[in-house]
């Protein structure tokens, strides 16, 4: 049976993608709309978030980018 801690969210909220990615608000929003960072999804009128899956390819391409250097 699945604990509650083995189920990934499908969606990040902006609070935990600035805890996985160690930038600024700012520079998170930035980035977002210049389309350089994963753009969000508007779940209802006034909130926005993430598909985990889009932050973690993000991270995974940045680790890549980092450790090719």
């Amino acid at each position: 049976m699945l604990k509650k801690t083995d189920v990934k969210p499908a969606f990040y909220r902006l609070d935990t993608v600035l805890q996985l990615i160690p930038i600024s608000r700012s520079t998170w929003l930035f980035g977002v709309k210049h389309k350089g960072f994963p753009q969000p999804v508007r779940l209802s009128s006034r909130t926005v978030a993430w598909r985990s899956a889009d932050i973690d390819n993000f991270i995974k391409n940045i680790e890549g980018e980092t450790n090719d250097k």
